[in-house]
């Protein structure tokens, strides 16, 4: 649909497109790819972690670090993929893309922030560590110190063998 818009569309309250978004999503998007290609790192507009497997959402038209996980695995041959979003939120779209891929972490967050206890278990952050093991059994997971008032669970590190 983003590529065919002639004029402004609005997707929810937050998300609009119009005849030039398709361009600015497709660079946002191969962006994300040459950074996770590069071992880089992506800042881009629009963003994408809202983005749902078949509509924008959320200021976000396409979910860019999606396309790039996907793309490292068919493209390079990368098993399993862990998405760091360094966000103050929860990516609902990053989530519902991911859902039922065990291939793929789809968001340890990268701030140390708290996630609701309405978010589901598997993208909580005193869940990470256990999803993090999971995926990768090599993964050397160390938690944090955090504000006064938070629990070390809401804070950690990662580092991955070489």
């Amino acid at each position: 649909m983003l590529a065919t818009l002639s004029g402004p569309h609005w997707f929810d309250a937050d998300t609009v497109a119009s005849e030039t978004s398709w361009t600015a999503a497709l660079l946002a998007a191969g962006t994300a790819i040459e950074a996770a290609e590069t071992s880089g790192f992506a800042v881009v507009r629009p963003p994408g972690h809202h983005a749902r497997p078949r509509t924008a959402m959320g200021f976000c038209l396409v979910n860019n670090v999606a396309v790039a996980a996907r793309h490292m695995q068919a493209e390079h041959g990368m098993e399993r993929v862990a998405i760091v979003d360094y966000d103050l939120h929860h990516g609902n779209g990053t989530q519902e893309i991911f859902w039922e891929d065990d291939t793929v972490l789809p968001e340890a967050h990268g701030l140390p922030t708290g996630l609701p206890a309405r978010m589901p278990p598997a993208v909580r952050l005193d869940g990470i560590a256990g999803a993090c093991r999971r995926l990768f059994p090599a993964l050397s997971l160390h938690t944090l110190a955090g504000p006064e008032g938070d629990t070390p669970a809401q804070h950690f590190a990662f580092t991955a063998p070489r």
